[in-house]
């Protein structure tokens, strides 16, 4: 890493690097440069994106409302369907947007856990097959839709993701506005495949990032 990054090295002359402990033995003293923090930092944000693997596109369409459903949005509700390609903008004042759509595993997810990334703009609920899967979120940008995929099988997603409502007061230092027409943007679904590789790669950096952060000059 030294070589690598740059940044981290253990002096040559010994008396730099044998420091007295506490207990009176000699340790040896690894001396960080202050910019090895960023270069870190640059390489986990690089790798990061990279976790997962697009194996198949979903196509979506979009409905608007301000009601309120417990369940996808059946024929009788009586909303207004449209395509939405990534682009689409929607939201205002207390809408909220459902997306749906069908996508058949291709033959890589065979045998494979099967994720979904959905980037609709704000906080969203996934459903699959009628089931719940979870919540995408800033910190939740994937989440698993089966843990055994079967290439070949259909699936139908859905996505409810509501897009806010002003509340003035909220906070001391709140200056939010009314939540304006159009104010988010869909970013499309994805199917995707872990890469167990690349997964390992940045936790074992980030790892070494918290360190680098963390210990003293000493460590």
């Amino acid at each position: 890493l030294a070589e690598k990054f740059g940044g981290a090295f253990i002096p040559k002359d010994p008396a730099q690097r044998c420091i007295a402990g506490s207990s009176g033995h000699e340790r040896t003293a690894m001396l960080v440069d202050k910019k090895i923090s960023g270069k870190l930092d640059c390489i986990l944000a690089r790798y990061m994106p990279l976790r997962f693997e697009p194996v198949a596109d979903v196509p979506v369409e979009m409905a608007q409302t301000k009601e309120h459903f417990r369940a996808e949005p059946g024929r009788n509700a009586g909303l207004k369907w449209k395509k939405a390609p990534p682009g689409a903008r929607w939201g205002g004042e207390g809408v909220t947007a459902w997306f749906r759509g069908n996508v058949r595993l291709p033959p890589a997810c065979a045998g494979k856990p099967v994720y979904v990334r959905a980037a609709t703009g704000g906080e969203t609920l996934f459903i699959a097959d009628g089931k719940h899967h979870g919540v995408f979120d800033r910190n939740h940008p994937v989440v698993m839709m089966t843990s055994h995929g079967r290439a070949g099988h259909t699936c139908h997603l859905a996505f409810e993701s509501y897009s806010g409502h002003y509340f003035p007061g909220c906070g001391p230092d709140d200056s939010s506005g009314p939540v304006e027409k159009n104010c988010k943007t869909f970013g499309g679904v994805q199917l995707v495949l872990a890469r167990q590789d690349v997964i390992g790669f940045v936790h074992d950096l980030d790892v070494l990032r918290l360190h680098v952060v963390r210990l003293d000059g000493d460590g």
